[in-house]
């Protein structure tokens, strides 16, 4: 049964919170320091990929990450696919991931010719369960070592575990399972600059993590991504692949292998540098935007605000309202759009996409169930 909410006292909560006419889901945030930074590089005339820029932004990033290395890409899609390559995965084989989950990681798996193999999440972090993932690898096949999927027969050569909208995943439990049947894990932290685990941040764990800085990320270089690692030979391949593979040389022109041109440019890594500069102060706007919306929706007896699971440290990048009841999500959804609030539905399910639906999939109920209560509110840093 679809319950009916008083619609008239949530959309005047909504506009007690949204103030302005025009209310995006995330917004960037940018003042007269990036303004000089980006003159700056746009002087010098080393705006491509070989300005020095680029290689600043990534040892400010792998410093503020505590990852010994870090490659900057031209998108967070272009860090997961080098990372993808670079861990091994092959023709034909699998590598896991959510369905309640961007599909940029999906694309990705396509892109090395592998197949997408969905698997369910728990609700509190929103991504992966150690237990859970343990008990499902328990039921595949082993042979030389490796796991292969019982049902189709194909190897699972890595898994891409998401850190969504701010949370994380215990990606050192996930790890410890991952180890015992030889599969490979890319820690997608597309969202999670910021984001701590205890001590740890989030992509520095596995074999590879990777960053976005997309212009709705906490902090923007307008398209871009990175791929962190802690490996100086996987360093240096990512590189490579990231680049177009040239041999140094003051004139001659020589390449060593094929390589894919994602380097990002010297002009949008100056724009990472002076944003990286505001990520604490950012962080702390969202925590008290965080605080604020929790204040209001706490007089909706069947709406609770989605809290960080414990010994997380957010940079609450995106607020979920979670419904206790179903409710019509088109009906709602398209009143806040008609009132410039710009919410949506937390992503869609990746396995009822027509593209991937003949893809390997456990038993999604949890997915299901995030994807029928969860909308994603405006969540800027200057709401």
């Amino acid at each position: 049964m679809t319950h009916l909410f008083n619609s008239k006292k949530l959309l005047k909560d909504f506009k007690r919170i949204y103030k302005k006419k025009n209310n995006p889901l995330h917004a960037p945030s940018f003042d007269n320091s990036d303004l000089k930074s980006m003159t700056t590089c746009l002087k010098s005339t080393y705006v491509s990929t070989y300005g020095s820029k680029t290689t600043e932004f990534e040892r400010q990033i792998a410093k503020f990450t505590g990852s010994k290395y870090a490659v900057c890409t031209s998108s967070g899609t272009a860090a997961i696919h080098v990372s993808l390559l670079l861990a091994g995965v092959k023709m034909n084989e699998e590598v896991i991931l959510p369905s309640f989950n961007f599909v940029a990681s999906a694309n990705a798996i396509t892109y090395c010719n592998a197949i997408p193999h969905f698997i369910d999440v728990d609700e509190e972090s929103l991504s992966i369960d150690p237990n859970y993932l343990e008990k499902y690898l328990q039921k595949q096949r082993r042979k030389f070592n490796f796991t292969f999927n019982r049902k189709t027969g194909r190897k699972i050569g890595a898994l891409i575990l998401p850190h969504l909208f701010g949370f994380a995943a215990d990606s050192k439990k996930i790890l410890k399972v991952l180890k015992k049947y030889n599969i490979k894990l890319i820690e997608d932290a597309a969202e999670g600059l910021g984001v701590y685990i205890k001590n740890y941040h989030v992509g520095t764990v596995g074999k590879f993590g990777i960053l976005s800085f997309n212009g709705n990320k906490i902090i923007t270089t307008g398209g871009g991504g990175a791929i962190l690692t802690q490996n100086f030979k996987d360093y240096i391949k990512a590189k490579k692949l990231v680049s177009t593979n040239k041999i140094d040389h003051q004139w001659k022109y020589n390449y060593s292998g094929v390589g894919f041109n994602y380097r990002m440019p010297s002009i949008n890594a100056s724009l990472g540098i002076s944003q990286l500069q505001k990520i604490n102060t950012l962080i702390k706007k969202k925590e008290n935007n965080f605080k604020l919306i929790n204040k209001y929706f706490k007089k909706h007896e069947f709406i609770k605000v989605k809290s960080p699971p414990k010994l997380i440290k957010s940079n609450y990048w995106l607020i979920n309202l979670v419904f206790q009841k179903k409710i019509n999500f088109n009906k709602l959804l398209g009143q806040l759009n008609n009132n410039g609030i710009q919410a949506r539905r937390a992503w869609c399910l990746i396995h009822k996409l027509k593209h991937f639906k003949k893809s390997p999939k456990s038993d999604l109920k949890n997915s299901i169930k995030l994807f029928n209560k969860i909308i994603s509110i405006p969540s800027s840093s200057n709401i």
